[in-house]
């Protein structure tokens, strides 16, 4: 996504124009929506297939439990929308690269990690909301090795 944006952002495209940061995070996500869209509907219809992705599910595969609807808006509004119009503003600034932006992107993981542990220590996390790191945070030994 970062690289293969980066040239519609900043110089005019094949196509003659340069593209507004807003358009490429809509026409992205138009795209992933569609594929989405058919992957739910071919997992939705096909029963065993829909077993394996959730099995507790039932004959309920739409059904978004109402305590999950915050935290779904959160997650599509705050980590998905709100996140991607930053990395795709960053990649349109003329002084980054793509590969800046990609290795700010890769170090988000470790952002919350060291957001998380602060708000831990400094007792400003609702108590039994958050943990600290366990044996997962090994994962961003690989996140750094690249």
């Amino acid at each position: 996504y970062v690289v293969f944006s980066k040239p519609l952002l900043v110089r005019p495209s094949s196509l003659g124009f340069t593209m507004d940061s807003m358009w490429v995070i809509a026409v992205a996500y138009g795209f992933a929506a569609s594929i989405m869209l058919v992957a739910c509907l071919v997992i939705n219809f096909v029963p065993p297939l829909l077993h394996l992705i959730c099995p507790d599910c039932g004959d309920h595969a739409w059904v978004v439990p109402a305590g999950a609807v915050w935290a779904l808006a959160y997650w599509i509004i705050a980590s998905s929308v709100l996140a991607y119009m930053l990395i795709t503003w960053a990649n349109a600034q003329p002084s980054c690269n793509a590969s800046t932006v990609s290795a700010y992107t890769a170090l988000q993981p470790l952002a919350a990690v060291l957001a998380s542990v602060f708000l831990i220590l400094t007792n400003l996390a609702p108590p039994g909301v958050l943990s600290l790191p366990g044996w997962n945070l090994f994962g961003g030994v690989g996140i750094l090795a690249g």
